[in-house]
């Protein structure tokens, strides 16, 4: 169970860290830095729960096959 735990969290990283790569789709202006961090704070509050139970569901799903 340890290790499906491990997994998981590296999925919602990976998920983050996209979004952090890829902040341009939001028409981000050149102060990215300020904006930036303020944009994934709030992207991160509004998604990161809503992400964390679609992917403890398909593991849970997996397991439970």
């Amino acid at each position: 169970m340890r290790k499906s735990n491990s997994e998981i969290l590296n999925k919602v990283k990976n998920i983050v860290n996209e979004k952090k790569a890829n902040p341009s789709n939001n028409n981000l202006s050149n102060n990215k830095t300020n904006e930036t961090t303020k944009f994934l704070a709030q992207w991160i509050e509004v998604n990161a729960e809503k992400i964390t139970k679609e992917i403890i569901r398909e593991e849970v799903k997996k397991i439970f096959k």
